[in-house]
């Protein structure tokens, strides 16, 4: 969240608010980076964004020669054993899914990524996000010990009274 990329593209103008990012498309988000300009030096200073997060997601995965699903598949839930980790559902998980709801305690569509799927595409069960959390706290061995620890490191201040950020804690 350092980027200095803004929250969200400026072209980001979904035809569904209920379920915002099923028609941002890998094109429109090359149309907007091609065209962006940054209003602060990247680095400057934090500033959460959901554009710099789903870039990066991106773009570790084009380095990676793959797509994200499958990134996601090969570097973190198969090294940590979580099964139902995923960004589609299959027709069990889907049985299985827990609604979400408003404020008003209606439920709403799950949101459906096309691109900056590293926004949020992720969904889980609550028996991964435990295992996931005991790999974070070290509680078993794992390939991704190094990493986990390097990830929990401050990295900056979120601002005077705001805390600090790690690489996405």
């Amino acid at each position: 969240h350092t980027s200095r990329l803004p929250r969200m593209p400026r072209n980001f103008h979904p035809a569904d608010s209920e379920n915002p990012y099923a028609d941002y498309t890998a094109e429109n988000l090359h149309e907007f980076l091609a065209n962006c300009k940054l209003r602060r030096t990247p680095g400057s200073g934090y500033g959460y964004s959901n554009l710099g997060m789903g870039l990066l997601g991106q773009i570790l995965a084009d380095q990676a020669n793959t797509d994200y699903p499958t990134l996601l598949r090969q570097k973190i839930t198969e090294p940590l054993g979580l099964q139902n980790t995923v960004l589609e559902l299959n027709d069990d998980q889907q049985a299985r899914l827990a609604p979400g709801h408003d404020a008003d305690l209606q439920p709403v569509a799950n949101w459906d990524f096309i691109a900056m799927a590293g926004a949020g595409a992720i969904r889980s069960n609550a028996n991964d996000m435990l295992r996931y959390l005991q790999a974070n706290r070290g509680e078993f061995e794992h390939p991704l010990h190094e990493a986990m620890e390097l990830s929990h490191s401050t990295r900056r201040g979120m601002g005077v009274g705001q805390g600090e950020i790690a690489m996405g804690w």
